[in-house]
């Protein structure tokens, strides 16, 4: 077996040497040295094992990597359908890979572009009367007084602390009375209340009662991700088109359309 150093525990070996070997040979195909050593810069990764168990364990996985993809080929040659069908999976794959890339993560990392687009498009994120609060639960009622307190004296970092280590449940947000049957069971105005249901202890927190209007853009902020999405895969697409020109082969497409009317 290849003598390998040290840096193949660190997941940068770059071996060389014997390229031409012939290591194995599958069905009449040899497969070399230089394909091993291709396989391992692909593959090989940190890890605690000697540099020898390790070069073991990566050669094993290229034999069989290699009988696999030999079967894969065999399968695919005797039955067609089942290669358009991985070729269909790779592009799935390398679609959701792209759209990843340019519009998914985009649209949730980019906070300037969710501002940028909320302003140009305000008028879209209406609501009526809705509450901003926080709902706080537990199944004990003891850390109401205490939290009731905190939130008299509005000392954010210590009722951030005391939930934290109590393992008090949170909810915050902004809420339409309709949103949760809770608020049914306490003037709608701000303040602090406390509310028992079904065993479950809560102290309610209405910080504000907003009249209908336009949502602020932290209140929007999960329609407005969802509507920025859709704009940059809009903007994509037309980059696209305008990129690549389609052309339909159209006696292609009738021989399809034949085909798939025969099949029907």
């Amino acid at each position: 077996m290849l003598q390998a150093d040290s840096s193949l525990q660190k997941g940068k070996w770059n071996p060389s040497g014997f390229e031409n070997e012939v290591l194995f040979t599958l069905k009449t195909k040899p497969y070399r040295v230089k394909d091993f050593y291709r396989y391992i810069k692909l593959n090989q990764s940190v890890t605690t094992l000697t540099p020898a168990k390790y070069a073991d364990q990566l050669y094993n996985q290229f034999i069989d990597a290699s009988i696999g993809l030999l079967a894969e080929e065999k399968i695919i040659r005797e039955n067609p359908d089942y290669g358009f069908l991985l070729q269909e999976y790779y592009e799935g794959i390398l679609l959701f890979d792209i759209m990843e890339k340019e519009v998914w993560s985009k649209a949730s990392d980019d906070s300037l572009g969710q501002q940028t687009y909320y302003k140009s498009h305000v008028n879209d994120y209406h609501t009526g009367e809705r509450v901003k609060g926080v709902f706080y639960s537990a199944q004990n009622l003891a850390f109401r007084e205490t939290l009731g307190q905190l939130i008299k004296e509005k000392a954010e970092s210590k009722i951030e602390d005391f939930v934290a280590s109590n393992k008090i449940k949170s909810e915050s947000g902004y809420f339409k009375k309709d949103d949760k049957p809770l608020l049914q069971k306490m003037p709608w105005a701000p303040g602090v209340y406390s509310i028992d249901d079904n065993g479950i202890y809560y102290l309610a927190w209405l910080k504000d009662i907003l009249p209908p209007g336009p949502m602020s853009f932290e209140e929007a902020r999960p329609a407005v991700i969802s509507d920025y999405q859709t704009f940059l895969e809009k903007n994509w697409l037309i980059r696209l088109r305008e990129k690549y020109s389609v052309k339909i082969n159209e006696k292609g497409k009738q021989y399809i359309l034949q085909q798939l009317r025969a099949k029907g």
